[in-house]
């Protein structure tokens, strides 16, 4: 029958063509040009009739759509998690600068006003910190989402960015 033909193909050209836009897969566009790739073969089957193989290719497409986005999802939360590295490690550098300009205004040597700097970059680095850690919960809440169920507590924590060769891993 044409419409095994067309599931089989629309696997493959849907796999591709997410594959190809790897850099835009949240983008609507994308996910409606992922739609089109499915609805016109789909509509081809339905009109045959057969709603069986319509319904195959619609939830593949819908498989499809929703797997290749986990993987960028995922990540999206390694970089916040490398971001918030970076913002906690500013905090403890700003809160060690705000130490030493209070200990030179407590002695005498360090003016008030590099006091209430020092304090207002602290204070920056706090609400960078807070601001990371919000953005960092709402990634692992939609890779959750995408996933379709609560990430294991047992998942292996990420590697940082720099060290995965995620290109050269992938079978050819």
């Amino acid at each position: 029958q044409p419409s095994e033909l067309a599931k089989l193909l629309i696997v493959l050209t849907l796999a591709t063509f997410y594959a190809s836009r790897q850099d835009k897969i949240q983008h609507a566009s994308t996910f409606g040009l992922g739609l089109l790739h499915a609805v016109v073969p789909a509509l081809l089957i339905f009109r045959q009739p057969h709603l069986g193989a319509f319904t195959v290719v619609m939830v593949a497409w819908f498989a499809i759509s929703l797997v290749a986005q986990v993987g960028d999802q995922y990540l999206t939360v390694v970089a916040y998690d490398e971001q918030l590295k970076v913002t906690r490690d500013t905090l403890a550098t700003a809160q060690a600068s705000y130490k030493l300009a209070k200990l030179q205004f407590d002695i005498g040597t360090g003016s008030e006003l590099d006091l209430r700097e020092a304090e207002i970059v602290v204070e920056q680095a706090r609400a960078n910190r807070a601001s990371q850690a919000r953005l960092r919960a709402q990634a692992e809440n939609a890779l959750t989402l995408r996933v379709g169920e609560p990430l294991p507590a047992d998942l292996p924590a990420a590697l940082p960015l720099g060290s995965q060769d995620i290109l050269s891993n992938l079978p050819v």
